[in-house]
């Protein structure tokens, strides 16, 4: 393969990438009530033209490539045939189109645009150009910030603060802890989504204190890593599937979780789990739908794990999550504890948030396609 052709893969991955990031902003902030739905759905397809044209003409497959995309694919057709959800089908085109893609690479760019692109939308809200959304809960103040939810862009805060502390980790001075730190408690101002907002600051703390210690604890820490997406699967399926409303310790928890658990539990009764999943009906209250949403008949799964279990079938959970430890395992060989631990925090997020699977939030779940080179040159795809 020449590198002119190497280039051009490239080229052709990133300005996919940033069509995907792009519609995916207007489709999760206020700017979907002053854009046509016509422009985002162009923006999608020209990213999925491009992603497609990348697998079909400029990668190369050994065989067990080929089976092991064929496996994924049928699987999520599987899924697509049986709920006619379109994401399962295009959040794997978009993970398996950045095969030989370096992961730091596409995690400077997700954090380049992605950042840029928030604080645009939260620079529009502030000046009135586009809606700031304001919901109360337990009379304060929750602000949107140009998102349809305030959870929306406390979520969005929190990747890419953990994409920026991941890419400083090597040179993480107190400023940049700081700094991190505050930008955590002013999302807990401004929108009080707790578990984002608290996750920040702990996040920065913990990764300031990881990169002034030994590798003795990063490495403890990434065991732990490792195994976060099967102990977070855990967590969530047996807290959801013993909650007892009537007990003062079940009752509690739920109120620690905003509601979640009991959530959970009505999301396991009114959809048995099925094989390739099944269509759910939820209500929000987000946007301005959800902001007039009077009768109150809020109805989400909000953990991951539940929602991909109950959404896309115990088939494709069993898969993605196997697969994620996989990857993991294999970046624990290469020592890259750093990536491994942001990873475990990514899945102790998503115990009750909806973006394990979610590449336009989440950037790390692209980890599970993408290149990751150890010091000596190796790219785990060519070599695992």
């Amino acid at each position: 393969m020449t590198n002119r052709k190497v280039d051009l893969r490239k080229i052709i991955f990133y300005i996919s990438l940033l069509f995907y990031i792009m519609q995916s902003f207007i489709d999760s902030t206020a700017l979907v009530y002053y854009i046509p739905n016509l422009f985002s759905k162009i923006l999608l397809g020209f990213a999925l033209v491009g992603f497609s044209i990348k697998l079909v003409f400029f990668d190369r497959y050994k065989y067990r490539d080929v089976i092991f995309i064929a496996i994924w694919g049928l699987i999520a057709l599987g899924v697509l045939y049986q709920t006619s959800y379109k994401q399962v089908l295009i959040f794997s085109l978009i993970i398996i189109a950045c095969k030989d893609i370096d992961f730091i690479s596409i995690l400077k760019f997700y954090l380049a645009i992605s950042a840029f692109l928030l604080i645009v939308v939260v620079v529009l809200s502030q000046f009135d150009i586009i809606v700031d959304i304001v919901f109360i809960r337990d009379g304060v103040e929750r602000h949107s910030l140009g998102t349809l939810y305030p959870t929306n862009v406390a979520a969005r805060v929190f990747f890419c603060c953990l994409a920026y502390l991941v890419l400083k980790f090597d040179n993480l001075r107190l400023l940049d802890t700081v700094a991190v730190t505050i930008l955590g408690i002013v999302v807990l101002r401004y929108t009080q989504g707790r578990l984002d907002s608290y996750l920040i600051v702990a996040t920065a703390l913990l990764f300031y204190f990881l990169s002034k210690c030994g590798p003795g604890l990063k490495k403890f820490l990434a065991v732990i890593g490792v195994a976060a997406p099967f102990f977070g699967f855990l967590i969530s399926y047996l807290a959801s599937y013993f909650y007892d409303n009537s007990s003062l310790l079940w009752f509690n928890l739920n109120r620690l979780f905003s509601g979640r658990l009991a959530l959970g539990k009505a999301a396991l009764n009114l959809y048995p789990i099925k094989g390739f999943g099944q269509q759910i009906y939820e209500q929000g209250n987000g946007g301005l739908e959800g902001l007039n949403n009077f009768s109150n008949a809020y109805f989400y799964i909000d953990s991951s794990y539940l929602n991909i279990l109950i959404r896309f079938g115990y088939i494709f959970a069993f898969f993605i999550f196997s697969y994620s430890i996989w990857k993991l395992c294999v970046l624990f060989r290469m020592k890259k504890y750093t990536i491994i631990i942001a990873f475990g925090l990514v899945c102790v997020n998503s115990i009750i948030s909806t973006f394990y699977f979610g590449p336009s939030y989440n950037p790390f779940i692209l980890l599970l396609f993408s290149s990751v080179i150890d010091k000596s040159g190796i790219d785990f795809n060519n070599e695992y």
